[in-house]
Protein backbone atom coordinates (compact mmCIF):
# COMPACT_ATOMS: atom_id res chain seq x y z
CA UNK A 1 0.00 0.00 0.00
CA UNK A 2 1.46 3.33 -1.04
CA UNK A 3 0.66 6.54 0.79
CA UNK A 4 0.29 9.81 -1.04
CA UNK A 5 -0.40 13.51 -0.61
CA UNK A 6 -1.32 16.28 -3.01
CA UNK A 7 0.02 19.69 -2.12
CA UNK A 8 -1.72 22.67 -3.68
CA UNK A 9 0.72 25.57 -3.45
CA UNK A 10 -0.98 28.86 -2.64
CA UNK A 11 -0.18 31.70 -0.23
CA UNK A 12 1.92 29.76 2.32
CA UNK A 13 5.63 29.43 1.49
CA UNK A 14 6.15 26.57 3.97
CA UNK A 15 4.11 23.37 4.14
CA UNK A 16 4.69 20.30 6.31
CA UNK A 17 3.62 16.80 5.22
CA UNK A 18 4.03 13.44 7.02
CA UNK A 19 3.48 9.91 5.81
CA UNK A 20 4.69 6.34 5.46
CA UNK A 21 7.01 5.18 2.70
CA UNK A 22 6.66 4.46 -0.12
CA UNK A 23 5.14 7.90 -0.46
CA UNK A 24 3.93 9.74 -3.57
CA UNK A 25 4.03 13.54 -3.34
CA UNK A 26 2.12 15.52 -5.96
CA UNK A 27 2.82 19.25 -6.14
CA UNK A 28 0.21 21.32 -7.95
CA UNK A 29 1.36 24.91 -8.63
CA UNK A 30 -1.91 26.10 -10.23
CA UNK A 31 -3.08 28.37 -7.36
CA UNK A 32 0.22 30.18 -6.82
CA UNK A 33 -0.41 33.91 -7.03
CA UNK A 34 2.50 35.65 -8.74
CA UNK A 35 2.75 39.11 -10.30
CA UNK A 36 4.32 38.14 -13.63
CA UNK A 37 4.11 35.20 -16.01
CA UNK A 38 6.12 32.15 -14.95
CA UNK A 39 8.67 30.95 -17.50
CA UNK A 40 10.22 28.14 -15.44
CA UNK A 41 9.54 26.07 -12.33
CA UNK A 42 12.36 24.17 -10.63
CA UNK A 43 11.36 21.20 -8.44
CA UNK A 44 14.09 19.95 -6.09
CA UNK A 45 12.59 16.96 -4.28
CA UNK A 46 15.36 16.77 -1.66
CA UNK A 47 16.58 13.28 -2.53
CA UNK A 48 18.71 14.22 -5.53
CA UNK A 49 15.84 14.42 -8.02
CA UNK A 50 15.48 17.78 -9.78
CA UNK A 51 12.88 18.56 -12.45
CA UNK A 52 12.77 21.77 -14.49
CA UNK A 53 9.40 22.62 -16.03
CA UNK A 54 9.92 25.35 -18.64
CA UNK A 55 7.65 27.53 -20.74
CA UNK A 56 6.28 25.46 -23.63
CA UNK A 57 3.80 25.71 -26.46
CA UNK A 58 1.29 23.29 -24.96
CA UNK A 59 -1.14 24.33 -22.23
CA UNK A 60 -0.85 27.97 -23.36
CA UNK A 61 2.85 27.89 -22.52
CA UNK A 62 2.23 28.05 -18.78
CA UNK A 63 4.13 25.55 -16.56
CA UNK A 64 1.64 26.28 -13.73
CA UNK A 65 -0.80 23.85 -15.38
CA UNK A 66 1.52 20.86 -14.98
CA UNK A 67 1.58 19.17 -11.53
CA UNK A 68 4.64 17.09 -10.65
CA UNK A 69 4.57 13.76 -8.80
CA UNK A 70 7.57 12.17 -7.11
CA UNK A 71 7.84 8.85 -5.23
CA UNK A 72 9.90 8.60 -2.05
CA UNK A 73 11.32 5.39 -0.59
CA UNK A 74 13.12 4.59 2.67
CA UNK A 75 15.83 1.94 2.55
CA UNK A 76 17.91 1.76 5.74
CA UNK A 77 16.30 4.09 8.27
CA UNK A 78 13.15 4.09 10.38
CA UNK A 79 12.34 7.69 9.50
CA UNK A 80 13.77 10.54 7.51
CA UNK A 81 13.08 14.22 6.95
CA UNK A 82 13.45 15.79 3.53
CA UNK A 83 12.74 19.23 2.12
CA UNK A 84 11.22 19.62 -1.33
CA UNK A 85 11.85 23.10 -2.72
CA UNK A 86 9.83 24.61 -5.57
CA UNK A 87 11.26 27.74 -7.22
CA UNK A 88 9.16 29.88 -9.57
CA UNK A 89 11.05 32.03 -12.11
CA UNK A 90 9.04 34.96 -13.47
CA UNK A 91 9.57 37.14 -16.51
CA UNK A 92 11.08 40.45 -15.40
CA UNK A 93 11.85 39.31 -11.82
CA UNK A 94 15.44 38.58 -10.77
CA UNK A 95 14.93 36.31 -7.73
CA UNK A 96 12.65 33.27 -7.79
CA UNK A 97 9.64 32.84 -5.50
CA UNK A 98 10.47 29.82 -3.31
CA UNK A 99 8.10 27.37 -1.61
CA UNK A 100 9.36 24.68 0.79
CA UNK A 101 7.63 21.42 1.68
CA UNK A 102 9.00 19.64 4.77
CA UNK A 103 8.42 15.93 4.35
CA UNK A 104 8.62 13.53 7.33
CA UNK A 105 8.68 9.92 6.17
CA UNK A 106 8.35 6.87 8.41
CA UNK A 107 9.16 3.25 7.68
CA UNK A 108 6.09 1.25 6.65
CA UNK A 109 4.45 -1.40 8.79
CA UNK A 110 5.37 -4.89 7.70
CA UNK A 111 2.57 -6.74 9.52
CA UNK A 112 -1.15 -6.02 9.55
CA UNK A 113 -2.85 -4.20 12.42
CA UNK A 114 0.21 -2.37 13.70
CA UNK A 115 -0.48 0.67 15.90
CA UNK A 116 2.13 3.43 15.74
CA UNK A 117 2.20 5.26 19.10
CA UNK A 118 4.19 8.21 17.70
CA UNK A 119 1.57 9.14 15.10
CA UNK A 120 -1.47 7.47 16.78
CA UNK A 121 -2.38 5.71 13.52
CA UNK A 122 -3.27 2.06 12.90
CA UNK A 123 -1.57 0.79 9.77
CA UNK A 124 -2.33 -1.96 7.36
CA UNK A 125 0.93 -3.77 6.70
CA UNK A 126 2.32 -5.26 3.53
CA UNK A 127 1.95 -8.77 4.90
CA UNK A 128 -0.83 -10.36 6.90
CA UNK A 129 1.73 -12.06 9.16
CA UNK A 130 5.52 -12.30 9.53
CA UNK A 131 7.48 -14.94 11.43
CA UNK A 132 11.17 -15.28 12.24
CA UNK A 133 12.15 -18.75 11.04
CA UNK A 134 15.88 -18.63 11.71
CA UNK A 135 19.01 -16.60 12.30
CA UNK A 136 22.77 -17.16 11.90
CA UNK A 137 25.86 -15.13 12.76
CA UNK A 138 28.66 -15.24 10.20
CA UNK A 139 31.72 -13.46 8.80
CA UNK A 140 34.57 -11.51 10.41
CA UNK A 141 32.22 -8.59 11.26
CA UNK A 142 29.68 -10.84 13.00
CA UNK A 143 26.92 -10.08 10.53
CA UNK A 144 23.60 -11.68 11.38
CA UNK A 145 21.33 -13.31 8.82
CA UNK A 146 17.64 -13.25 9.77
CA UNK A 147 15.18 -15.37 7.80
CA UNK A 148 11.55 -14.27 7.88
CA UNK A 149 8.50 -15.98 6.44
CA UNK A 150 5.56 -13.84 5.40
CA UNK A 151 1.97 -14.91 4.91
CA UNK A 152 -0.36 -13.31 2.37
CA UNK A 153 1.60 -12.73 0.20
CA UNK A 154 3.96 -15.64 0.83
CA UNK A 155 7.68 -14.82 0.78
CA UNK A 156 10.94 -15.87 2.39
CA UNK A 157 12.73 -12.65 3.34
CA UNK A 158 16.45 -12.82 4.20
CA UNK A 159 17.86 -9.73 5.95
CA UNK A 160 21.56 -9.31 6.78
CA UNK A 161 22.34 -6.87 9.61
CA UNK A 162 25.61 -5.67 11.08
CA UNK A 163 24.65 -4.68 14.64
CA UNK A 164 27.86 -2.74 15.22
CA UNK A 165 26.77 -0.13 12.67
CA UNK A 166 22.99 -0.82 12.84
CA UNK A 167 23.05 -1.05 9.08
CA UNK A 168 21.00 -3.38 6.91
CA UNK A 169 23.54 -4.77 4.49
CA UNK A 170 21.26 -6.56 2.07
CA UNK A 171 17.75 -7.86 1.85
CA UNK A 172 16.02 -9.77 -0.91
CA UNK A 173 12.44 -11.03 -1.05
CA UNK A 174 11.99 -14.47 -2.56
CA UNK A 175 8.50 -15.71 -3.51
CA UNK A 176 7.54 -19.03 -1.94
Amino acid sequence: MAYSASVLLSSSNFISVSGYAPFALTIDPLNVSLKNKVYSINYNFGDGTIINQNLSLDLNGDPLYVPQTHNYYISNTLNTTLSAVVSFYQIGVTNPSVYTIALNLYAPAMESSVYNQTTAVSLSGYFQEMHLIGSRMFGPNNNILYMFESINPNYIIPVIVNWKTNQIIDNLSLPM
